[in-house]
């Protein structure tokens, strides 16, 4: 929706530069605001999401022998929580966000004619 109405503004042509551009700060926006919101609910409002999430990866790890001594064990305890959700989520949402950017850059534009036929 933001690359159609860009290019209705600019004449129906978009290059895709721009087209990139803009999709990246759409996704760049939705993403913060995403994370943000995940992480305000993750750390204030519902925090047992993360113990149960924490406790079943453990389990796992038991099931399949690897013992609470192991490193693993710490790796779980440290991707499991509010502030590694946050960045983990924005990081992740930027990387797919760039790549979506790219394919519907690519699909969306329509470069100016250079002699203005």
């Amino acid at each position: 929706m933001a690359h159609r109405e860009f290019k209705k503004s600019g004449n129906g042509y978009m290059s895709f530069g721009e087209g990139f551009k803009l999709g990246f700060f759409v996704v760049l926006i939705s993403a913060i605001i995403n994370s943000i919101f995940s992480y305000i609910y993750l750390k204030f409002i519902d925090n047992s999401i993360l113990e149960q999430a924490k406790e079943q990866a453990l389990m796992e790890m038991e099931n399949q022998g690897v013992g609470a001594d192991n490193p693993a064990a710490g790796m779980v305890e440290m991707f499991t929580t509010a502030e590694a959700i946050l960045v983990m989520g924005l990081i992740f949402s930027l990387i797919f966000g760039v790549i979506i950017s790219l394919i519907i850059a690519a699909i969306t534009k329509k470069d100016e004619p250079e002699f203005g036929m």
